[in-house]
């Protein structure tokens, strides 16, 4: 869950010194790049829905 943020930066050096190497990489950096940025606005998506809350509170029900 933590891989794109904690590894980005290692992620981000390996695809440039691949794409230095053959060009034909900057589509598999497009592709890196937009997995890694889902991955991370999803996670901020989830956090923000369960700290706001937009459907209420729930009450417990009693058995």
């Amino acid at each position: 869950m933590f891989l794109p943020v904690w590894m980005g930066g290692w992620i981000i050096d390996a695809v440039r010194l691949a794409a230095i190497v053959n060009p034909a990489y900057e589509a598999v950096r497009d592709r890196l790049l937009t997995g890694s940025a889902s991955t991370v606005f999803t996670l901020v998506v989830i956090v923000v829905l369960s700290v706001v809350k937009p459907w209420g509170r729930l009450t417990p029900r009693r058995a």
